[in-house]
């Protein structure tokens, strides 16, 4: 079956419960699925993300594209919030200056909406303190504290670049990783920045020292002894190690292929075992899901929509269906077995395709598609596309389908 899409409207009954509940999200652009322990990395030290996950609920097929444009700001992600911020919620959202921000953010209603962009310089860092992630935490330990004294239903989001292209943590921290790589210590003298950047074991050594300052936050979290709800999620993901390929891949297919972390984990005595049983989905998702199941976290209405059915494992079959969009604007068709992609003019016209406005690839046999058989399941591509066609239109709120 296709995925359901909730309609885009807010639904006047998720109005700010009466008991003061904080949902946080800590977003980044880069953010690599590969590096991750939960997600099997198996040598780099990401102990806060995993201890995260292993108490929490992990999506393992969460798919994501830039939001590079206000039409995209328009998706469910967004408007909902906008919604409930009209309706008295309250928001608070910390950046950080190495990142484009959201094109939503300036729309926002105020005074409901407080933004603070983090000033990180451009210099690399000194100290692990001085990375771009650590101010950004520190900064929402400051504005944690400020809640705790008084507690009112908000939002507090914290977006960061993530792991930076240019990536050189502080020089004591070179050789986190150095040993993973050679015999002998590595001499970092020999390389350049843009090497450097790219060595697998500077990236390693930032990665840790970005999940040690999250460890840092968490913890706090944890302590209130309150209602909170956090979700871990990257937007747009990078990739973890260079990887040699012997084909040249078009743009619009490596936009295409970006799966990312996206981890969810209540805080606080409201939280039990008979509502709340840590787990993970192999469902295919994508953050259009994540303000829906923020707003039903602060409705105390946990369970309706949003990731919520497969937390609580129901409805799995209704994930079965996503889509991204290449750079160059091509539409990438997911199911749990393949990828289609479209161009702009075959998304207009619909079935029957002309065989070079479509490609298909099988996933995950096929990862880099470099095997394009659009030419020998024409069918199966209009079946796919009728499927997305059918999911764009919203259902009725009834039976077991309902949200």
């Amino acid at each position: 079956m296709p995925r359901f899409r909730v309609p885009l409207r807010f639904m006047p009954e998720l109005l700010p419960s009466s008991a003061a509940r904080l949902a946080i999200v800590i977003s980044a652009d880069q953010w690599p699925l590969g590096g991750l322990g939960c997600y099997g990395n198996d040598w780099v030290d990401t102990t806060a993300v995993d201890t995260l996950a292993a108490h929490g609920f992990v999506c393992d097929r969460c798919f994501a594209h830039a939001v590079t444009s206000p039409a995209e700001a328009a998706a469910p992600v967004f408007s909902e919030l906008e919604g409930w911020l009209q309706a008295g919620g309250h928001c608070r959202i910390l950046e950080t200056s190495d990142v484009s921000p959201f094109p939503w953010h300036g729309d926002l209603p105020a005074p409901t909406v407080r933004r603070t962009t983090i000033d990180v310089g451009e210099q690399a860092p000194a100290t692990a303190a001085d990375l771009p992630f650590a101010k950004l935490m520190k900064a929402a330990l400051r504005e944690l504290a400020d809640w705790s004294v008084d507690p009112k239903s908000s939002v507090l989001w914290l977006h960061s670049a993530g792991l930076p292209e240019m990536c050189l943590p502080p020089i004591d921290a070179w050789d986190l990783y150095a040993e993973e790589f050679s015999d002998s210590p590595t001499d970092w003298t020999q390389l350049s920045d843009e090497d450097l950047a790219q060595h697998p074991a500077i990236r390693a050594a930032y990665l840790t020292l970005m999940d040690h300052w999250l460890g840092e936050f968490l913890q706090a979290v944890e302590a209130l002894g309150l209602p909170v709800l956090v979700q871990f999620i990257a937007f747009r993901g990078s990739p973890w190690l260079t990887v040699l390929q012997q084909h040249s891949i078009p743009g619009h297919l490596a936009a295409s292929r970006i799966e990312v972390p996206w981890l969810v984990k209540p805080y606080g005595p409201v939280v039990s075992g008979d509502d709340w049983q840590p787990g993970r989905s192999p469902a295919l998702v994508q953050p259009a899901d994540l303000v829906p199941t923020m707003l039903d976290w602060l409705a105390d209405r946990t369970g309706e929509r949003g990731l919520w059915p497969l937390i609580q494992n129901e409805r799995a079959e209704l994930r079965s269906l996503v889509e991204t969009r290449g750079l160059d604007g091509a539409l990438s068709l997911r199911t749990s077995a393949e990828q289609i992609i479209l161009t702009a003019g075959a998304q207009t016209s619909g079935p029957p395709f002309e065989s070079s406005a479509v490609q298909r690839f099988w996933q995950p046999e096929d990862p880099w598609n470099v095997f394009n058989c659009a030419g020998e399941s024409m069918a199966r591509i209009a079946e796919v596309y009728n499927a997305w066609q059918q999911s764009l239109t919203p259902q009725p709120a009834t039976g077991e389908n309902s949200p």
